[in-house]
């Protein structure tokens, strides 16, 4: 019996359970179709989200995922004590920068940065979002190097923040060309290598995609793009995928 059929299972057995029973899944590139199911199960007798005798059934993980303890005890100690705007010169300030630049660490050892070699503190940015960090990536790079052709590639699988960020440059004169996904929902690398050109400024494929699951083979595309097109940046939307692929 399969993961997935040993969760469905469970799904039926629980048909009359008196409290709230919330099932998260989520997805990981473990099988040969790039993904695989894992049921995070946990009983709330409180209550709370559906009321008392009311289950929930969340299967939307690959979207978004319960904010972890650390996480959560993290934001509040910022809030809490460490307030201040980290551009001031006051003891807040001061205390609120070194949390800042705590937090960039953390991200640039997770991504791999060579913390001695490379300003991590310049290049890793935060924004409120993952729609404003996909537009100042796109559009930005589009922009600089429009000189140097407009050809874009990216999917049509991609997130809204994406898909409507390439439809504004085409608006603007770039030449965007749209990947389809085959009957898993992953673009391959051949039809990425199809579709670059000489003057190929930008390739933007997504890490996971946010409601199927699909892991995209981006490494691969990542080497082949550098390789055929020196010139071009390689982008990928990972919120999807941060820490849930290795």
């Amino acid at each position: 019996m399969t993961e997935k059929e040993q969760l469905m299972r469970r799904i039926q057995a629980s048909k009359f359970v008196s409290w709230e029973m919330k099932i998260y899944l989520d997805t990981h590139p473990s099988d040969r179709n790039g993904r695989t199911y894992n049921a995070f199960v946990s009983d709330d007798r409180s209550g709370n989200g559906g009321g008392a005798g009311m289950r929930e059934i969340y299967l939307d993980n690959a979207a978004t995922t319960r904010v972890c303890e650390p996480a959560i005890e993290a934001m509040e100690k910022v809030m809490r004590d460490d307030y201040g705007n980290p551009s001031s010169m006051h003891q807040k300030g001061v205390d609120a920068e070194a949390a800042v630049r705590a937090a960039k660490e953390q991200v640039a050892r997770a991504l791999g940065f060579e913390l001695r070699m490379k300003p991590y503190d310049r290049e890793i940015l935060f924004t409120s979002c993952g729609t404003e960090s996909d537009n100042l990536a796109i559009i930005g790079t589009a922009m600089a190097y429009k000189r140097s052709g407009t050809p874009i590639i990216t999917t049509q699988v991609e997130h809204p923040a994406v898909l409507q960020t390439m439809e504004y440059l085409k608006e603007q004169g770039f030449r965007v060309t749209y990947l389809p996904v085959d009957a898993y929902g992953r673009v391959s690398v051949e039809a990425v290598r199809e579709a670059l050109c000489e003057d190929t400024i930008l390739v933007s494929i997504m890490m996971v995609n946010n409601e199927t699951g699909a892991v995209m083979p981006i490494e691969r595309m990542a080497k082949l793009t550098h390789r055929s097109c020196p010139r071009a940046l390689f982008h990928t939307d990972a919120v999807q995928g941060y820490f849930k692929v290795p």
